[in-house]
């Protein structure tokens, strides 16, 4: 697959070319039962374009950016005035589904599926939660007796977004105990990942949720790294080197020959039908075996271009560089994207009563986690220890010596090293360093 850089938009008379070919398609052929539910968004102007036709044996869900909560419509601003209700199981409209919170419905036909699954043939589920998006309307992202619990948040937006995101941890949860019911979760492989980063600072609005990237630069729409860096996981009993983080660097791209590779297919058939912007990283990711470094096995990134705007990044090695006008200038916003935003997480419980609630919501969580019941009676959940050692490994640490000054790729390009300075405030184009000029020579003559 060929990467493209845009997904189409509801008014746009175009989808995934059919020449591109879906890892659902390529599973099919190995044998397997693909089903999806949730989000589609790679466009559906004609039927050959939607889900069914490429490569899943079933989809629920919708096939636009983003639905309300409850009433599942999709609501477009001026000047497209696109209103209606989104939701569909195939082909076929859902009627019936009105009423149910998002995350929960998908949820409920996701395990609904596992359980109705013949374990004689091998299953691809594409789960692709509207969750924690934003419905783009002013509404509620999560039920208000659940966002209650979290009282010990001021912001209603950031209360509302937390309660959403610990809806969708528990459903992944529910995930995890309907593979075990059905005897399928040894046999299986789990991959929770995201699109993009966070959307906080200037993007919040009524309806948009208020995430945060802290302390990486950018939001959601921008080219830094907090609108491009997203953490993830892989788990399955499949995997022998456990317990570990990663910093290789990986695009979500590289999913398609990777988990391919996983479910028994020839990577390097596809690559003599066709060309792959991906890499197949299932070696590494099983048996931490494979080439040694980070950028043994994909070396450059390509973030974005957009010619319209225009705007640029790409990455080769450790060394970032991105161009044009980090904005967003529509009918409802016009702000810049260039900056810090977001929440620390750090939590500041400075009266009783906060503190209180906050140990009800860790007890509460505690009895909901049915994925960390489950591994733990397994066997398979890493010692607390060990649990803490990764999340002290996986905390970004920022550079604060901001030497270089703040750069403004509208007004010039911008150079960023990524492994010393990962948030983004150190422009070494503003450096007069005799080996800056070196390196963007090297750039230049690379690209």
């Amino acid at each position: 697959m060929v990467y493209r850089n845009a997904h189409p938009n509801r008014d746009d008379p175009v989808g995934l070319p059919k020449d591109e070919r879906t890892l659902a398609e390529h599973l099919q052929e190995l044998g397997y039962d693909t089903q999806m539910v949730g989000k589609w968004h790679i466009g559906y102007c004609k039927n050959e374009f939607s889900p069914t036709f490429r490569g899943f044996n079933g989809h629920f869900g919708y096939w636009n950016g983003a639905i309300e909560y409850w009433n599942h419509t999709v609501i477009s601003p001026m000047p497209l005035n696109f209103l209606g209700r989104d939701m569909r199981n195939g082909m076929d409209r859902v009627e019936d589904s009105q009423g149910t919170y998002a995350t929960k419905l998908f949820t409920d036909k996701a395990v609904e599926i596992i359980a109705n699954h013949d374990n004689d043939q091998p299953l691809f589920l594409y789960l692709a939660h509207m969750a924690p998006h934003g419905p783009m309307v002013n509404a509620l992202l999560a039920p208000p007796e659940v966002a209650s619990r979290f009282s010990y948040i001021d912001d209603d937006f950031r209360r509302d977004t937390v309660a959403n995101i610990v809806l969708l941890d528990q459903a992944i949860g529910e995930i995890v105990r309907a593979l075990d019911d059905a005897g399928m979760l040894e046999n299986s492989i789990i991959v929770f990942s995201s699109d993009n980063g966070g959307n906080t600072g200037p993007m919040v609005l009524a309806g948009t949720g208020d995430s945060s990237n802290y302390p990486l630069k950018g939001t959601k729409r921008s080219l830094f790294e907090g609108g491009t860096r997203v953490p993830g996981f892989i788990f399955s009993p499949l995997i022998s080197a456990r317990s570990r983080l990663s910093s290789k660097l990986t695009h979500m791209a590289d999913w398609f020959p990777t988990l391919y590779a996983a479910a028994g297919g020839n990577v390097s058939e596809i690559l003599s039908q066709t060309e792959l912007d991906s890499f197949n990283q299932w070696n590494w990711l099983a048996e931490g075996e494979g080439p040694v470094g980070d950028y043994a096995i994909r070396e450059e990134m390509l973030y974005n271009i957009d010619e319209n705007i225009p705007t640029a990044a790409i990455r080769i090695g450790k060394w970032k560089y991105i161009t044009g006008p980090q904005t967003i200038n529509n009918l409802i916003v016009n702000v810049s994207l260039n900056g810090w935003f977001g929440d620390s997480g750090r939590l500041n419980l400075t009266t009783q009563e906060d503190l209180d609630a906050y140990n009800d919501v860790l007890e509460w969580t505690s009895q909901m986690n049915l994925a960390g019941q489950i591994l733990s009676r397994k066997g398979w959940l890493p010692s607390e220890e060990i649990m803490q050692e990764l999340r002290r490994a996986a905390e970004v640490q920022c550079n604060d010596d901001g030497s270089g000054g703040f750069c403004d790729p509208g007004v010039a390009p911008c150079l960023f090293d990524i492994e010393a300075d990962p948030c983004e405030k150190n422009n070494l184009l503003a450096s007069d360093q005799e080996d800056c000029v070196i390196r963007n020579q090297a750039w230049n003559a690379k690209k």
